[in-house]
């Protein structure tokens, strides 16, 4: 046989690592069997082809069954329906014809090119396999960088859990998917609540705008009041919220492939999918401060101190849910004063259901602050490394 280089797989543009002559094999059977979809008049299927692919959809129907972290690229229902077609083609099989079947070779073609390429993907046979659809076969360390921590603390962390939605569909070398379509589908059924949202709240700053001890400039614009000017801050935040969400609908939907590429910004995405539920939050804060603004300005002390009691109430109500909230990945962290008195035992977390404690290689080192609040809110979480096989 000749020699031949890695590179001039265009697999190799998105995949690094493809260096062994195992790995290489696999990859030549898969250009083999997209030769065969492409062209389908130049395989014979036979009983023994079917058998195998037979064999593959099981396997593969099993393992996502019992496996939650299965590194097969399909759901149930697409491997039912693969099964029902991979048995037709079985039936077409041995019948006498003068032509071949092209339908059943290039089918066959097109599954065993799926098959084969993913054994590519997850390093089949090699030493650093990918066991689980959320191992790197590199070693990856993942590390948010510092301009992405800042805008998750000032989007009220959403970036920081919509790049753990995303950590779960994009690896390394690999997109999950299955797993886009149900994750796309929750992002825009919460940008649709969240047009609602802030067509409300603009409703809501029009009235508010239109009342006569609010405008007291007229139209003169050097009288402008602090009540008006947080108004108009809470409006051109809800309407540009309203504007993002309709562009990340669009845009989505043109562009799929772009956006589930392997090679795609993750941190941008998270940012980009956080701005709808950022924006609609700061006309909250901004109309919620103009209604403030409006009650402790010009009045006495009895409508202040009502207004006052109010605020503290609710600052203690979300820093009390800051602290104790999810942060995520379905796991609860307790407060650092509580754990302190109880002996300062590690944290324990709760995923899916099942009760887990993290091993110490693989478990996030959080940094021991005297006061949880508000340096929790710089909380760093690092990882020792990401073991491969």
């Amino acid at each position: 046989m000749d020699n031949i280089d890695s590179d001039m797989f265009p697999i190799t543009r998105e995949l690094n690592g493809i260096t062994s002559a195992s790995h290489i094999r696999h990859e030549l059977e898969a250009q083999y069997w997209h030769h065969c979809e492409l062209f389908p008049r130049s395989l014979q299927v036979t009983h023994e082809i079917v058998d195998e692919l037979r064999d593959i959809v099981l396997h593969s129907l099993g393992d996502l069954v019992a496996s939650a972290t299965s590194t097969v690229n399909f759901t149930v229902n697409e491997l039912n329906h693969m099964l029902r077609l991979v048995d037709g083609v079985g039936r077409n099989v041995g019948r006498d014809s003068s032509y071949k079947l092209g339908g059943s070779s290039r089918l066959v073609g097109r599954f065993m090119f799926l098959f084969v390429r993913a054994r590519v993907r997850n390093f089949h046979g090699e030493p650093n396999a990918r066991l689980k659809v959320d191992q790197s076969v590199y070693g990856t360390v993942r590390k948010q960088t510092l301009p992405f921590k800042l805008l998750s603390t000032l989007f009220f962390s959403a970036p920081h859990f919509n790049l753990l939605g995303l950590y779960s569909i994009y690896t390394p070398g690999l997109v999950r998917h299955s797993y886009w379509a149900p994750f796309f589908a929750r992002l825009s059924g919460e940008w649709q609540e969240f047009t609602l949202y802030g067509t409300v709240i603009l409703a809501a700053n029009v009235s508010f705008l239109a009342i006569q001890s609010v405008d007291q400039g007229g139209g003169t614009a050097q009288n402008r009041s602090p009540a008006q000017i947080l108004s108009y801050l809470s409006t051109l935040t809800s309407v540009g919220g309203i504007v993002v969400r309709m562009l990340l609908l669009i845009g989505h939907q043109a562009s799929w492939e772009r956006v589930t590429a392997p090679y795609v910004n993750l941190e941008v995405l998270a940012i980009a999918y956080s701005l709808p539920y950022a924006m609609m939050i700061w006309s909250m804060l901004w109309f919620l401060a103009a209604f403030s603004s409006l009650c402790f300005q010009k009045s006495n002390l009895v409508a202040r101190a009502p207004v006052a009691v109010l605020w503290v109430f609710v600052f203690v109500a979300l820093s009390v849910l800051w602290l104790t909230g999810d942060d995520g990945r379905g796991v609860k962290f307790k407060l650092r004063w509580w754990k302190s008195r109880n002996g300062g035992n590690r944290v324990e977390r709760e995923a899916d259901g099942l009760a887990n404690i993290e091993s110490a290689e693989t478990k996030p080192k959080q940094r021991k602050w005297p006061w949880p609040w508000p340096f929790i809110v710089w909380r760093k979480s690092t990882y020792d490394s990401e073991r491969v096989v």
